[in-house]
C-alpha cells in the first residue's frame, strides 16, 4: 500500500510516495449443502500477518476460524434474539 503525501495545485510541489509493505492473510470458509449443490453460508476475515502469526501459523489460522464462526447463524443465536 503506499500513500502520497505530496502537496499539488495540478503539480507536485513538494513530497513523494511512502510505501509500507507487509504480509496480509485470508481464512474463507464456504458452508455448502451438498444436497442442493448450493452455498448456504460463507465467513472471511482477512488481516494483517504479524511475525507472531508467521512464527504460530496454526494458532493463528484457529484464532481466525474462531473469529469467524462468531457470525455464524445457528438456531439458538436466532432465539435468543
Amino acid at each position: 500500500m503506499g500513500r502520497n503525501s505530496a502537496l499539488s495545485l495540478g503539480f507536485p510541489i513538494f513530497g513523494g510516495v511512502e510505501t509500507t509493505r507487509y504480509k496480509v492473510g485470508s481464512v474463507l470458509i464456504d458452508v455448502i449443502d451438498a444436497s442442493a449443490n448450493r452455498l448456504i453460508w460463507q465467513g472471511m476475515v482477512e488481516g494483517k500477518l504479524t511475525s507472531k502469526a508467521l512464527q504460530q501459523p496454526e494458532q493463528a489460522i484457529n484464532d481466525a476460524v474462531a473469529v469467524i464462526y462468531q457470525s455464524y447463524p445457528t438456531r439458538l443465536s436466532s432465539k435468543a434474539e
